[in-house]
């Protein structure tokens, strides 16, 4: 992941420009690394849902929303879909 400075934030951007016409390429990679950023998702929404979240946390949340959407934009949501979870926790996203 690259941090690019923006508008005085830091913002995080994907080097998946160049997979974007052959994007079959990430496919022997996407489920290592889809996993650990649905798993991550998962568990800020298990613990704002039970009260237990950080108001802080929520940039953090934000930035791995961010990294998910640059992988789907890449490779499709129907493929991102297909590679990270089950139908039940798909529906979740």
């Amino acid at each position: 992941m690259i941090f690019v400075r923006g508008n005085n934030k830091l913002t995080p951007s994907i080097q998946l420009d160049e997979y974007q016409e052959q994007s079959y390429l990430l496919d022997p990679f996407l489920e290592k690394l889809v996993a650990p950023v649905v798993e991550c998702l998962k568990v800020h929404a298990n613990l704002y849902a039970s009260g237990r979240g950080r108001p802080g946390s929520i940039t953090r949340v934000g930035r791995v929303a961010l990294l998910l959407y640059s992988y789907i934009k890449c490779r499709g949501y129907k493929t991102i879909s297909q590679c990270s979870a089950p139908c039940s926790e798909v529906e979740l996203l």
